[in-house]
């Protein structure tokens, strides 16, 4: 899937449009919720795919993601509002439980 960063100039395509309409079709979007966890999400996100840890959170969360963190929004999303949202989250809280094999 092509990245909502482009050209503001420019119109979105077909498939960023696609793309926008899965995530603000999630039943637990709101857009101040969504905003906050982009950045905590993105540094879940790093953390996870440079620790070598996709296996592990695959696992923990019954997902099939892929090693080069190209992932889909439904679990991007999942990540936002059922993880990085949740008022006892830290990175290494969660680091911590899916190195031992469990969810946050």
């Amino acid at each position: 899937m092509k990245p909502l960063s482009h050209d503001p100039s420019q119109p979105l395509d077909p498939e960023q449009i696609a793309l926008l309409n899965k995530i603000v079709a999630d039943p637990r979007f709101v857009l101040e919720k969504y905003t906050q966890g982009q950045k905590p999400a993105a540094e879940l996100k790093l953390a996870i795919v440079a620790g070598g840890l996709v296996g592990k959170l695959n696992l923990a969360y019954g997902w099939n993601l892929t090693e080069d963190g190209n992932w889909p929004v439904e679990r991007s999303n999942d990540i936002i509002f059922d993880i990085v949202c949740r008022p006892d989250y830290t990175l290494e809280k969660f680091i911590a439980a899916i190195k031992s094999g469990r969810r946050m």
